[in-house]
């Protein structure tokens, strides 16, 4: 089967507003297997879910060592938490441990802003990451 590149547009049946983003992960996840068939997302070096406004739960999470990043809103755009997000994609873990996991303004694996063009920050880490979900 040919897979789309770039960006694929998924519709789910649900309203989006107030639910949690893991929600709207397996039901994303659902309708895109029912849409391009089981296997997919082993085409894609990785897949990034840009949920919609409304939906619950943070700003974004991914897990380590894995392919898969999802993003609630406007936080698809920052490229400072899609930097962030595939350190941990790779196996980085956070440059501030020990100081607060978030702490770090230096560094992509310490902090992320809200910002399409900035900060200008080194790309280091403490550790490999444990595998882990946050």
């Amino acid at each position: 089967m040919s897979y789309p590149s770039g960006v694929y547009e998924v519709t789910i049946s649900q309203n989006t507003n107030g639910v949690t983003m893991g929600t709207i992960e397996d039901q994303v996840t659902s309708q895109t297997f029912r849409d391009l068939v089981s296997g997919w997302r082993n085409n894609f070096d990785y897949v990034m879910y840009c949920l919609p406004n409304g939906v619950a739960g943070g700003i974004a999470y991914t897990y380590i060592n894995c392919r898969l990043l999802v993003y609630n809103n406007e936080w698809c755009t920052y490229p400072s938490g899609q930097i962030y997000d595939l350190g941990h994609n790779i196996g980085l873990g956070h440059s501030g441990e020990g100081n607060g996991e978030y702490e770090d303004q230096s560094c992509m694996m310490g902090y992320s802003c809200s910002q399409d063009e900035d900060p200008v920050m080194c790309f280091k880490c403490e550790k490999l990451a444990a595998s882990m979900l946050y």
